[in-house]
């Protein structure tokens, strides 16, 4: 729980850490030709960020 009664916006379970490098290498891999973004530029990152939630939020 966060100051003043909030909840955080993710399971207390989640593999923060993970998931902020995966969104990071897919950040960087689309910043790196902004201009010529198409679908599948960086589909590898995308799907590892993907796996990386899905597994976050599986349900026990």
């Amino acid at each position: 729980m966060l100051e003043g009664g909030m909840h955080a916006p993710y399971p207390s379970n989640w593999p923060i850490a993970l998931n902020h490098f995966k969104g990071a290498a897919y950040g960087k891999c689309i910043v790196a030709d902004y201009n010529n973004v198409s679908k599948d530029k960086c589909v590898t990152e995308f799907l590892k960020l993907k796996q990386c939630f899905m597994e976050a939020y599986k349900k026990p």
